[in-house]
């Protein structure tokens, strides 16, 4: 029987490649909150203010704001979210267009705004709180682009996948599965920044969800564990896709052991591995 595999093998080594990058800077790939049903709380692809809600949007957001650093486990660190000064807001008091590292700075063409402190900002526009999914897509793929703009990229990186990248660290801080259940327009406007077609889309979500699989199998999560502890902020699609993704990770299996290795050294609890990562060339058309 041939073995269903969503995407193509260049793609693969690709992501597995960049996973094994994060993995050496940043340590093992996290998780989300595992849902609780006695402290349920409505996933974020779900989340967004309406007039039922008795705190201003500005308010809302900043609590949501909040919530998703936690969830990323950014909460820590000193990053702050405004309203988009393009929106009507003063933007003397920010300096933007400013990169975090110089690595980043010759290699990428991605913008992250400072205050006037240095610290990184988040900008969103109030207006669009009321769409599902709106505040954590920015807000995610933001602190995706800090989180992997703190460190000096590989000497190979293409800047054509920037993108991919992003949405790659966005997966590393446990927001995979988020991402691959955010509504199509949110996709399309937020995260892809572009119309895409039906095509891409399914494309977009066999990769994210790869990466997604990939990563809780580098923490020896079994299929049946990943779809009972996080199938409530899974869509009926993601569910489908968990096991013929993770049987098709036989085909890296090598590769898989080497990422697994690499977490327990991380952790100490391994030695670090001598396997060197390459790539098949990827088309650009591909671009998630």
């Amino acid at each position: 029987m041939l073995m269903f595999r969503p995407i193509n093998d260049g793609i693969a080594l690709w992501h597995i490649k960049m996973s094994a990058w994060l993995i050496q800077q940043y340590g093992i790939p996290l998780t989300p909150p595992i849902p609780r049903p006695h402290n349920y709380q409505m996933p974020l692809h779900q989340r967004c203010w309406d007039n039922s809600d008795s705190r201003l949007p500005l308010q809302w957001a900043q609590d949501e704001f909040a919530l998703i650093c936690n969830h990323m486990h950014m909460g820590s660190l000193d990053i702050s979210l405004i309203p988009d000064p393009n929106k009507g807001i003063n933007e003397t008091a920010y300096l933007e267009n400013r990169r975090l590292t110089a690595g980043w700075q010759t290699h990428l063409k991605t913008r992250i705004k400072l205050d006037i402190n240095g610290n990184p900002i988040v900008t969103y526009n109030p207006s669009q709180c009321n769409r599902p999914g709106y505040l954590s897509a920015v807000v995610i793929m933001d602190l995706a682009k800090i989180y992997i703009g703190s460190k000096t990229p590989p000497a190979d990186f293409d800047p054509f996948f920037e993108l991919p990248l992003t949405l790659l660290g966005a997966a590393h801080l446990g927001q995979g599965l988020t991402i691959a259940a955010m509504p199509f327009d949110i996709v399309e406007s937020v995260m892809i920044g572009r119309n895409i077609s039906k095509k891409e889309y399914k494309e977009f979500l066999n990769v994210i969800t790869f990466v997604s699989v990939l990563h809780m199998a580098c923490r020896r999560l079994s299929p049946e564990q990943i779809i009972s502890s996080f199938g409530k902020v899974m869509t009926p699609q993601i569910r489908k896709r968990i096991w013929p993704i993770y049987r098709g990770l036989k085909h890296f299996e090598d590769e898989l052991e080497t990422l697994r290795g690499m977490s327990g050294a991380v952790s100490g609890t391994s030695v670090s591995p001598k396997k060197v990562f390459t790539t098949q060339r990827v088309s650009h058309s591909l671009r998630a």
